[in-house]
């Protein structure tokens, strides 16, 4: 089994070396972004996020570097077998590409699914590609298990649903190719379908044992392998949906969490006042009758000496409002009727504050903060 230990630093040296010398240019930081994506296996999401550019951008970027690295070194270079053409290069060996890896990364939808099949029997390889390519997947081969073995070390990113594996090979059999497959972190959960000949229970019962998911016998028939390939795809591609899923949710939470993390920072530690009401409306009506309180920070809380426990219970906050200025439920009506913010300076407990309503939603945003002669265009 032929192994690629190089890192991404001496990839990278030698396709600056080849642009230079082809192009008479050098490579932007993007663009090393997009190589750095490629060898490591991240999404272009990924390095847009670290870049603080739109995904759109980093893949017309990514477009453009792979023809050019087309024409240079004369093999058709893409997100997906970028890694694996160089390190062959590095390695001073022919660049033999066993399975077709010339489609774009956003080609994968056109497809019902990717399936490769390992057996070495051309006929077999020729019959079984067929029946499966006439029903809409796309269709890899392998006649040797070193064809194989080199796939399963350089290509993590080529989307595959489903193995098919000839159980009777000469160098490896299935049961141990089945072995590796598992113990191989990238492709451990792709089902394999052994296809072979025997066809006594304990081949069956070994296959499952060595980590098969399902068996086709020898001669083939067309709807067997296409209910069985169906099968396997479908609970396999449902799996990596719900994985998706998943992650997503997971995600979002931990956003949210350090949204709200970062929120009560900033309203714990500020030295200004906020608060927000919510409108409280008569039921016959609709009319604003009085607000409640939804928030208040500990400077709003201080400013006007309440308890936010208290405070945030209770309902009626037109008769907090009545005691700091009896205008104040008018004029509050007023910025959520009419979408206008008003300002004041307040004289309260011996010190100025400045007063700042804001309409937020249905209700309002209100701030206080000290109040500075100097620094006032009031």
């Amino acid at each position: 089994m032929e192994e690629y230990n190089y890192s991404f630093e001496i990839a990278l040296e030698l396709v600056q070396k080849q642009i230079f010398i082809h192009r008479n240019a050098h490579l932007t930081l993007q663009e090393i972004k997009v190589l750095e994506a490629a060898w490591n296996d991240l999404s272009y999401e990924d390095i847009a996020d670290q870049l603080y550019l739109s995904s759109g951008y980093i893949r017309n970027i990514a477009s453009t570097l792979g023809q050019t690295l087309t024409l240079i070194f004369n093999h058709k270079l893409t997100k997906r077998n970028f890694r694996y053409i160089i390190s062959q290069i590095l390695s001073d060996q022919e660049v033999n590409i066993p399975f077709d890896q010339t489609e774009d990364e956003d080609d994968i939808t056109q497809y019902k699914g990717y399936i490769f099949i390992v057996d070495d029997e051309v006929n077999n390889l020729k019959v079984l590609s067929s029946i499966l390519r006439n029903d809409g997947y796309k269709v890899y081969c392998a006649s040797q298990i070193n064809e194989v073995l080199l796939f399963l070390d350089n290509c993590r990113h080529i989307p595959i649903d489903v193995f098919l594996i000839d159980i009777m090979m000469p160098d490896l059999d299935g049961y141990e190719l089945c072995k590796i497959i598992k113990n191989t972190k990238h492709t451990s959960d792709i089902p394999i379908i052994f296809i072979s000949a025997l066809t006594e229970l304990s081949d069956k019962v070994k296959a499952f044992n060595s980590g098969g998911n399902d068996y086709i016998t020898k001669p083939f028939q067309e709807e067997e392998v296409l209910v069985r390939v169906f099968n396997q795809v479908t609970i396999y591609q449902q799996k990596i949906q719900l994985k998706q899923e998943i992650q997503r949710y997971q995600t979002t939470v931990e956003m949210l969490y350090q949204s709200r993390s970062i929120l009560a920072n900033i309203l714990n530690n500020s030295i200004h006042g906020i608060a927000t009401f919510e409108t409280v409306r008569s039921p016959s009506t609709g009319d604003i009758i009085n607000f409640k309180s939804l928030l208040i920070n500990p400077s709003f809380a201080k400013h006007f000496q309440l308890n936010r426990h208290h405070f945030l219970m209770e309902k009626n906050a037109g008769q907090f409002f009545d005691q700091i200025n009896p205008q104040w439920l008018n004029l509050f009506i007023n910025v959520v009727i009419t979408g206008q913010s008003f300002q004041e300076i307040l004289t309260y407990q011996t010190k100025k504050y400045k007063i700042t309503a804001m309409k937020l939603g249905d209700g309002i945003y209100l701030t206080t903060e000290l109040f500075k002669i100097q620094n006032s265009k009031l």
